[in-house]
Protein backbone atom coordinates (compact mmCIF):
# COMPACT_ATOMS: atom_id res chain seq x y z
CA UNK A 1 0.00 0.00 0.00
CA UNK A 2 3.28 2.59 0.48
CA UNK A 3 4.65 1.79 -2.27
CA UNK A 4 0.95 2.70 -4.35
CA UNK A 5 1.05 5.70 -2.37
CA UNK A 6 4.58 6.67 -3.28
CA UNK A 7 4.17 5.51 -6.96
CA UNK A 8 1.24 8.14 -6.95
CA UNK A 9 2.89 10.85 -5.27
CA UNK A 10 5.91 10.54 -7.36
CA UNK A 11 3.66 10.26 -10.55
CA UNK A 12 1.59 13.96 -9.15
CA UNK A 13 5.00 15.51 -8.55
CA UNK A 14 6.00 14.77 -12.49
CA UNK A 15 3.51 15.63 -13.42
CA UNK A 16 3.25 19.09 -11.87
CA UNK A 17 6.83 19.96 -13.06
CA UNK A 18 6.84 18.03 -16.93
CA UNK A 19 5.94 21.64 -17.75
CA UNK A 20 7.06 24.57 -15.87
CA UNK A 21 9.23 26.50 -17.88
CA UNK A 22 11.64 28.66 -16.78
CA UNK A 23 11.47 32.70 -17.44
CA UNK A 24 12.27 32.69 -21.32
CA UNK A 25 11.50 28.17 -21.91
CA UNK A 26 8.72 27.77 -24.02
CA UNK A 27 6.20 25.01 -23.19
CA UNK A 28 4.74 23.42 -26.66
CA UNK A 29 1.21 22.56 -24.71
CA UNK A 30 0.84 27.04 -24.72
CA UNK A 31 1.00 27.26 -28.41
CA UNK A 32 -1.51 26.09 -31.20
CA UNK A 33 0.07 23.04 -33.49
CA UNK A 34 0.58 25.90 -35.96
CA UNK A 35 1.76 28.95 -34.76
CA UNK A 36 1.06 32.23 -36.46
CA UNK A 37 4.24 33.17 -35.70
CA UNK A 38 6.37 30.68 -38.23
CA UNK A 39 3.48 31.61 -40.53
CA UNK A 40 4.65 34.93 -40.87
CA UNK A 41 8.57 33.87 -41.88
CA UNK A 42 9.18 35.10 -45.25
CA UNK A 43 9.33 38.16 -47.41
CA UNK A 44 5.66 40.33 -47.70
CA UNK A 45 5.37 43.06 -50.31
CA UNK A 46 2.77 45.40 -49.25
CA UNK A 47 0.19 46.55 -51.95
CA UNK A 48 1.51 49.86 -52.55
CA UNK A 49 4.37 47.92 -54.24
CA UNK A 50 7.38 49.86 -52.64
CA UNK A 51 7.34 48.66 -48.53
CA UNK A 52 8.68 45.29 -48.00
CA UNK A 53 8.56 43.32 -44.70
CA UNK A 54 11.30 40.81 -44.57
CA UNK A 55 10.51 38.16 -40.88
CA UNK A 56 13.14 35.52 -39.85
CA UNK A 57 12.73 33.27 -37.71
CA UNK A 58 16.40 33.06 -35.44
CA UNK A 59 15.34 30.53 -32.88
CA UNK A 60 12.41 28.95 -30.72
CA UNK A 61 12.11 32.17 -29.09
CA UNK A 62 13.12 34.91 -31.55
CA UNK A 63 11.67 36.66 -34.82
CA UNK A 64 13.32 39.39 -36.17
CA UNK A 65 12.25 41.67 -38.66
CA UNK A 66 13.36 44.84 -41.26
CA UNK A 67 10.88 46.76 -43.04
CA UNK A 68 12.06 49.10 -46.13
CA UNK A 69 11.08 50.94 -48.96
CA UNK A 70 12.11 51.44 -52.76
CA UNK A 71 13.15 54.65 -53.90
CA UNK A 72 13.64 54.03 -57.10
CA UNK A 73 17.10 52.18 -57.27
CA UNK A 74 17.71 52.81 -53.49
CA UNK A 75 16.59 50.95 -50.80
CA UNK A 76 15.49 52.95 -47.64
CA UNK A 77 15.74 51.24 -44.59
CA UNK A 78 12.68 52.32 -42.02
CA UNK A 79 11.93 49.96 -39.28
CA UNK A 80 13.59 46.89 -37.27
CA UNK A 81 11.35 44.60 -34.96
CA UNK A 82 11.55 41.74 -32.94
CA UNK A 83 9.41 39.26 -31.55
CA UNK A 84 10.86 37.29 -28.51
CA UNK A 85 9.80 34.95 -25.35
CA UNK A 86 10.74 36.55 -22.41
CA UNK A 87 8.70 36.60 -18.70
CA UNK A 88 6.35 33.78 -20.05
CA UNK A 89 5.18 36.58 -22.80
CA UNK A 90 5.55 36.99 -26.28
CA UNK A 91 7.16 40.89 -26.61
CA UNK A 92 7.15 43.13 -29.79
CA UNK A 93 9.57 45.31 -29.70
CA UNK A 94 9.57 48.18 -32.54
CA UNK A 95 12.38 50.64 -33.68
CA UNK A 96 11.18 52.90 -35.98
CA UNK A 97 13.37 55.49 -37.75
CA UNK A 98 12.72 58.65 -36.49
CA UNK A 99 10.01 58.32 -33.81
CA UNK A 100 9.96 58.16 -30.50
CA UNK A 101 13.13 59.45 -29.89
CA UNK A 102 14.63 56.53 -31.69
CA UNK A 103 13.93 54.25 -28.79
CA UNK A 104 12.83 51.06 -29.20
CA UNK A 105 9.03 50.31 -28.03
CA UNK A 106 7.56 47.22 -26.35
CA UNK A 107 4.31 45.62 -26.47
CA UNK A 108 2.96 42.75 -24.67
CA UNK A 109 0.84 40.18 -26.67
CA UNK A 110 -2.61 39.72 -25.53
CA UNK A 111 -3.62 36.84 -27.38
CA UNK A 112 -2.85 34.55 -30.73
CA UNK A 113 -4.20 32.00 -32.34
CA UNK A 114 -3.38 30.10 -35.01
CA UNK A 115 -4.12 32.64 -37.50
CA UNK A 116 -3.74 35.76 -35.84
CA UNK A 117 -1.59 37.40 -32.51
CA UNK A 118 -1.82 40.83 -30.95
CA UNK A 119 0.64 43.68 -29.01
CA UNK A 120 -0.16 46.00 -26.97
CA UNK A 121 1.10 48.84 -24.76
CA UNK A 122 -1.43 51.30 -23.52
CA UNK A 123 1.26 53.53 -22.39
CA UNK A 124 2.53 54.38 -26.33
CA UNK A 125 0.88 57.22 -27.68
CA UNK A 126 0.16 55.81 -31.80
CA UNK A 127 -0.22 52.85 -32.07
CA UNK A 128 -0.87 51.12 -28.81
CA UNK A 129 -2.03 47.74 -30.73
CA UNK A 130 -0.14 46.11 -33.70
CA UNK A 131 -2.17 42.68 -34.94
CA UNK A 132 -0.83 40.74 -37.43
CA UNK A 133 -3.26 38.28 -38.97
CA UNK A 134 -2.25 35.55 -41.64
CA UNK A 135 -4.83 36.00 -44.36
CA UNK A 136 -3.74 33.26 -46.22
CA UNK A 137 -0.23 31.48 -46.74
CA UNK A 138 -0.02 34.19 -49.53
CA UNK A 139 -1.55 36.93 -47.33
CA UNK A 140 -1.06 38.74 -44.38
CA UNK A 141 -2.16 41.73 -42.81
CA UNK A 142 -0.57 43.97 -40.33
CA UNK A 143 -3.09 46.50 -38.53
CA UNK A 144 -2.09 49.02 -35.76
CA UNK A 145 -4.45 50.45 -34.01
CA UNK A 146 -4.30 53.74 -31.55
CA UNK A 147 -5.88 57.08 -30.94
CA UNK A 148 -5.16 59.74 -33.48
CA UNK A 149 -3.98 63.63 -33.15
CA UNK A 150 -7.75 64.45 -33.02
CA UNK A 151 -8.27 61.89 -30.26
CA UNK A 152 -10.08 59.21 -32.27
CA UNK A 153 -9.36 55.63 -32.43
CA UNK A 154 -7.99 54.88 -35.55
CA UNK A 155 -7.21 51.63 -37.40
CA UNK A 156 -4.88 51.72 -40.46
CA UNK A 157 -4.21 48.43 -42.08
CA UNK A 158 -0.84 47.49 -44.38
CA UNK A 159 -1.77 44.26 -46.82
CA UNK A 160 0.87 42.16 -47.44
CA UNK A 161 1.97 39.46 -50.94
CA UNK A 162 4.56 36.96 -49.84
CA UNK A 163 7.21 36.89 -52.05
CA UNK A 164 9.02 33.85 -50.90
Amino acid sequence: MIKIIRVTLILLVIQLFACKPAQNEICEEDFPSEFVLDKIVGTWKNEDGIHFEIWRKTDSMLYTSDVYKLYGQDTIFLEMAKIYFLNKNWNFENWVKGQNNNEKVIFKAENWNDVQISFKNPAHDFPTEIRYQVVSDSVLSATIFGKNDQGKQEAIQFKYQRLN
